[in-house]
């Protein structure tokens, strides 16, 4: 993964310890949104790929 972890690695480290938690939740949420969308992408195009290489394996 290039960018998601990190990316949300980032958010994370930016939110300042005294911020209210309501705050850290919501930038914690969006993160996680980050990173699990790029997850998702990643996926697909692996899926994808494995489809080109292998088209009845996609008819399943």
């Amino acid at each position: 993964m290039t960018g998601g972890f990190s990316q949300m690695m980032r958010v994370l480290e930016s939110i300042p310890a005294d911020a209210p938690a309501a705050d850290r939740f919501h930038a914690t949420l969006e993160a996680s949104d980050a990173f699990m969308a790029e997850c998702d992408r990643i996926l697909e195009q692996r899926r994808a790929e494995r489809g080109a290489r292998n088209p009845r394996e996609m008819q399943s």
